[in-house]
């Protein structure tokens, strides 16, 4: 199965998904557009998933938890991105 093309930046390139339903979630607003760039580009742990995509994991101290990035095979698409409060290294 195919994904649907992905929506281009800014600010970063994105499923539907992400756009319209996971980053207007009330649990995920403080989460900035700067720390999931960070997180793509640098991230400190990374998990690829049975489906293809790969979780991408970055700490951040201010927020005292692992962000999860979660992007398509092309390991640049996000697919989800939250805080992650179960992650150990």
């Amino acid at each position: 199965m195919s994904e649907p093309p992905p929506l281009p930046p800014p600010p970063f390139w994105r499923t539907m998904y992400y756009d319209q339903d996971a980053s207007k979630r009330p649990d995920r607003q403080m989460i900035a557009v700067d720390e999931i760039t960070a997180t793509i580009l640098e991230p400190q742990h990374s998990v690829l998933q049975e489906n293809g995509r790969t979780s991408l994991l970055r700490f951040f101290g201010h927020h005292r938890h692992w962000l999860r990035v979660v992007v398509n095979s092309d390991r640049q698409t996000v697919h989800n991105a939250y805080l992650d409060r179960s992650f150990r290294p």
